[in-house]
């Protein structure tokens, strides 16, 4: 008769690796040794890892509080503003993130974002009108392009043939369409004029998606400086004052729950 021997599961644990356990509880949030040496991995910092830890756990209870639910229907909305502000459609901009491999990750990010943002005050997110004035004002550096941009444009439908470009400028391939251009502010897209405008002379431009293939342009010359006019640039503006007002939001958030917090050590912590 055979003898079988089983080996508690914990044993298996103790001579494999540091065994998982809850080192810490926020508002009833569990904080495990795991979460803190993975963590610890990606910032360096055992202190700033706790730190994370714990406002993360805070931001979930008042999440499960507050009962915050975001559908797919939310995610999908913002995945096609996001994609209409790079004059991409949902369709394509989706595709650009399987190709990439960060389709996943990207709902996951979306996901998050849009539950940050319904604990936010709504009053502490308003951009007014002389907001976005001001700022121009202010950066309008920011906004310089040239009117006339000479260079060379690179296009396939083949992301990673024009990888291959920008290492050795020789490579050649029969899928890779080449050109001298001559793009004019006048006639251009002006999106694509701001990007082009810096990006140094004698260098390539990031690859850039367009409806059916990818294009990438080296820059030999500029002239004219000009500036975008305010109407064309007051929604990025916009985009950007919001973003600095939900940071600064999110933190003063952050702050005010930890002030109220319940955080219990209950185990080592990890050195």
């Amino acid at each position: 008769m055979k003898i079988l021997f089983i080996i508690p599961l914990f044993i298996i644990l103790l001579f494999g690796k540091t065994i998982d356990k809850i080192v810490m509880i926020v508002n009833e949030i569990p904080i495990t040794s795991y979460d803190i040496e993975k963590t610890i991995k990606i910032v360096g910092d055992k202190e700033k890892a706790i730190e994370i830890l714990i406002s993360d756990a805070l931001i979930k209870a008042e999440i499960k509080k507050r009962g915050i639910y975001i559908d797919n229907f939310d995610i999908e909305s913002k995945m096609e503003e996001i994609a209409k502000n790079n004059n991409m459609s949902l369709f394509q901009f989706k595709n650009y993130l399987l190709e990439n491999g960060k389709f996943e990750e990207f709902k996951e990010k979306i996901q998050k974002q849009l539950e940050i943002e319904k604990l936010l005050n709504p009053a502490d997110l308003r951009v007014s009108e002389n907001d976005i004035k001001d700022y121009y004002k202010t950066h309008k550096k920011e906004f310089k392009i040239f009117q006339v941009i000479k260079g060379i444009s690179y296009s396939s439908t083949n992301k990673q043939l024009l990888l291959e470009i920008r290492k050795n400028p020789m490579f050649s391939n029969l899928d890779v369409k080449s050109e001298d251009v001559v793009l004019e502010s006048n006639s251009t897209n002006p999106k694509l004029m701001e990007i082009l405008s810096k990006i140094p002379n004698s260098q390539f431009s990031p690859i850039l998606p367009f409806p059916k293939e990818y294009k990438m342009f080296f820059i030999s010359e500029k002239s004219g400086e000009s500036y975008l006019p305010l109407k064309l640039v007051s929604g990025k503006i916009f985009q950007k004052l919001l973003a600095e007002k939900k940071e600064l939001a999110f933190k003063n958030l952050k702050e005010r729950l930890k002030s109220k917090a319940k955080i219990r050590e209950i185990g080592k912590i990890p050195l």
